[in-house]
């Protein structure tokens, strides 16, 4: 994860298929915490064109939250965690 001068965060995420078959990921949404549990950035990503992964394999991506979906100020990104809100 990489917080920007614009203030906008960049976190490239390895996304795993671990099913049988492949799965399309038209949109996600996504949430990022820093090392103490703290909301860093939440939005939804649509993808255009849609992502593909194939049966058990992994895939790398990076996802941009612009300034408006961060609320960085004083986050700790030495750890950070990705998950897709319920």
């Amino acid at each position: 994860a990489k917080l920007r001068d614009d203030n906008s965060l960049y976190t490239s995420i390895f996304i795993r298929n671990g099913h049988s078959k492949a799965i399309n990921i038209e949109q996600l949404p996504l949430e990022i915490s820093d090392a103490n549990g703290k909301l860093v950035a939440k939005g939804s990503f649509k993808l255009n064109p849609i992502l593909t992964i194939q049966p058990n394999t992994t895939k790398p991506w990076t996802f941009v939250f612009p300034a408006e979906l961060v609320t960085a100020e004083g986050a700790d990104l030495s750890r950070w965690t990705a998950r897709v809100p319920q």
